[in-house]
């Protein structure tokens, strides 16, 4: 049932957002003949004029007024959901500042240490203020909800952007890495760790800055904050694991109490291999699987994985993902050090190479790039740049040479890419084609006079508020077909009947818990992108079906958490393993994966600690060690014996040094060989040395 214009109001005043007189008002600019006459017109037209959004403009038609207005802060938009609440784009009224608001979910204020996490984020965002770390502008509790208000920051996470754009450039991998590292530095310095640094909780802003999100798990440093140091213990004496299984130290992997500052360099190791290759550096069928590889496995070769990663930033990588923590960097400097100097590195190999272009500085630059290009590419506004990639490609040739009195290939001349050249005549040719095209579909689809003035005026806003195949609000600045009459409520009607059946077949997807097939059925309605209201419909029908997902996982939750207090592991991975396979919600798979790296941590902590047998040997292995094991003992026994001659060589005395290996004799047909290579090479140096000096006591006049 379509929302009347005096229900509209009534919403719309209830919701706090605007009065009547204020629409009243807004109204009187536009002729009588061309007023909105219903509510979803009224809200289209108070869209258009940026006097609401889209989302505000449903709630409202939806009478969902509660909310829209919290405290000081003007809803917006919804941003998503993050692991304790949602993430809502709003705007300080009194400020004029648009920021993220975190609300703490209804469903998790039952639960004291979710509302404890909740409250130790904010205390770990307040203290920290930096560059590189989102911003903690204020916090606070309004009609019972907890909230944290946030720096709000357009960009994209770097798990996103590595999961829809694939690996990253290696320099620019490694900037992303070290502004993270220098964020991190500073909130060390503040007593902060962090324990959950994944690329997901690492934002890439459109200026090219990496900040780092979700102090959800950060952990006060007992040396500085001892007044809160047992409350802080008690928060995870459950045997939770706090984390990410991909990117877990494996000290945090038996006791998160274990995780220090070390381990933060761990995960920042791991999402660094990410970056670079496009995946984990530990995979397994499951989380138990996973966990054991951080502990166990060989630690992978990112040069291995990828040919353009030289030895200098692999045995960085290496270092900060070794096993034990005092086997890495010991701080974050130290990290910070060795990739500032690894980029140093790469600036001198591609002078040395003689390349033209820009120096390591230029790597930000296209860092910038980088992120304007994925901002664009969400709104279809432009073509990938070539050049993003092969402005860094001459940096990343392999920089372990460079100290060895440059032992590099000849100098090579690289040719660059005519960006932004090539790019700016590609897209002016583009952008002509499209206004050509733009011209013959307007000249086909004029329409005559009558129509345009069927409402009584030509009035572009009224023209514009009942536009499109259904009822919905159009954002601002997106032109849409005249008229509020039939063709608009015949689409809405054939709309209308694809939501019914739509309808049948979420609810029964749903019953079965197939709550991410029963999205899809919404998501695959055909709404056009001017069809606000339509799209925010479709938006409510999913925020149901995620609230009761929401809840079903809740009761899972409590039955597994049950299941694993009593150490019945595979009776509690049962409860979840079903829920990964159907729920198809990112966000519950996740949680659900996590609590399975729960379950397999304490059943790793639970078993044996004996080690496994080593396995043994294959003949073919067997007989290569002891091959190996031969060479090594005859390589010692030829550096022992030939010892005196180098020496005598040293001295230039190549006359007894060839008298003293004739005395060296070797049954092993390898040893002879190579003895006998020696004695040559000695003999024609005593020879070059006589002729040497033969010239010297030759020359006139004669050398002092």
């Amino acid at each position: 049932m379509e929302c009347s214009r005096e229900q509209f109001l009534a919403n719309l005043a209830a919701s706090g957002l605007l009065s009547a007189a204020d629409v009243t008002a807004l109204e009187r600019t536009v002729p009588p003949d061309n007023r909105p006459l219903t509510g979803t017109d009224l809200a289209q037209f108070l869209v258009r004029r940026g006097k609401l959004t889209a989302f505000q403009a449903s709630h409202v038609l939806h009478g969902k007024t509660q909310g829209l207005v919290f405290g000081d802060y003007v809803i917006l938009d919804k941003l998503g959901h993050g692991g304790m609440g949602a993430v809502l784009k709003a705007r300080h009224r009194g400020m004029d500042r648009v920021v993220a608001v975190k609300r703490i979910l209804s469903t998790q204020l039952k639960s004291p240490d979710a509302v404890q996490r909740f409250h130790r984020e904010v205390k770990a965002a307040a203290r920290l203020t930096h560059p590189n770390i989102v911003i903690a502008y204020d916090a606070g509790q309004h009609a019972g909800v907890h909230y944290l208000v946030m720096e709000y920051v357009e960009g994209q996470d770097l798990a996103t952007l590595v999961q829809h754009h694939g690996q990253l450039p290696v320099l620019q991998a490694v900037q992303c890495v070290l502004q993270a590292a220098r964020g991190l530095e500073y909130a060390h310095a503040q007593g902060v760790i962090h324990r959950d640094i994944k690329p997901s909780n690492l934002l890439l802003s459109t200026s090219g800055v990496v900040k780092i999100l979700d102090m959800g798990l950060a952990r006060i440093d007992h040396d500085v904050e001892q007044a809160g140091a047992h409350h802080v213990a008690t928060l995870t004496e459950t045997g939770q694991v706090m984390g990410t299984c991909h990117y877990m130290a494996p000290e945090q992997i038996l006791d998160t109490h274990e995780a220090d500052h070390r381990s933060d360099i761990y995960s920042l190791g791991c999402t660094l291999y990410q970056l670079v290759t496009g995946q984990p550096p530990y995979a397994g069928r499951t989380r138990m699987q996973v966990l054991l590889a951080h502990r166990d496995a060989a630690i992978p070769s990112l040069q291995a994985d990828r040919s353009d990663v030289s030895q200098v930033l692999d045995a960085i990588f290496q270092r900060m993902v070794a096993k034990r923590p005092d086997a890495r960097y010991q701080s974050m400097n130290e990290v910070i050090a060795a990739l500032e100097s690894y980029l140093v590195h790469c600036q001198e190999a591609t002078q040395y190479q003689g390349e033209e272009g820009d120096d390591v500085g230029s790597t930000t630059s296209a860092l910038q790039r980088l992120a304007q290009y994925v901002n664009q590419t969400q709104t279809g506004t432009t073509a990938p740049p070539p050049a993003v990639l092969d402005e860094t490609q001459a940096m990343q040739s392999d920089v372990d040479t460079h100290g060895a009195s440059h032992r590099a290939s000849p100098p090579r001349t690289r040719t660059r890419p005519p960006f932004p050249r090539r790019l700016v005549l590609i897209l002016s040719a583009a952008i002509l084609v499209l206004l050509v095209v733009n011209a013959v579909v307007l000249f086909l689809n004029r329409r005559p006079a009558s129509d345009r003035t069927a409402r009584g005026g030509s009035d572009p806003e009224s023209s514009s508020l009942g536009s499109g195949p259904s009822s919905g609000v159009t954002e601002p600045g997106k032109s849409t077909a005249p008229g509020f009459g039939v063709q608009r409520r015949a689409r809405s009607a054939e709309w209308q009947a694809a939501r019914k059946e739509t309808d049948a077949k979420a609810k029964t997807l749903a019953d079965e818990q197939r709550f991410g097939e029963a999205i899809q059925q919404y998501e695959s309605l055909p709404v056009q992108a001017h069809d606000t209201i339509l799209r925010e419909l479709v938006n409510e029908a999913v925020t149901e079906l995620k609230t009761r997902a929401a809840q079903a996982y809740g009761e899972i939750e409590t039955r597994t958490r049950q299941l694993l207090a009593e150490n019945k592991f595979a009776e509690a991975r049962a409860q979840l393993q079903p829920l990964v396979e159907r729920f198809g919600i990112a966000e519950h798979v996740a949680a659900a994966n996590a609590l399975l790296s729960e379950i397999a941590a304490a059943e790793l902590a639970a078993a044996p600690k004996e080690p496994p047998a080593p396995p043994q040997p294959s003949p073919e292995e067997l007989a290569a060690q002891q091959a190996l094991e031969r060479q090594r003992q005859l390589e010692a026994r030829y550096a022992e014996a030939i010892k005196p001659v180098e020496t005598l060589a040293a001295g230039w005395d190549f006359a007894r040094a060839a008298e003293e290996i004739d005395a060296i004799h070797f049954g092993e047909e390898e040893l002879a060989a190579r003895l006998a290579q020696r004695r040559d090479e000695l003999r024609r140096m005593h020879e070059l040395k006589q002729k040497i000096i033969a010239a010297v006591n030759k020359a006139d006049p004669p050398f002092r």
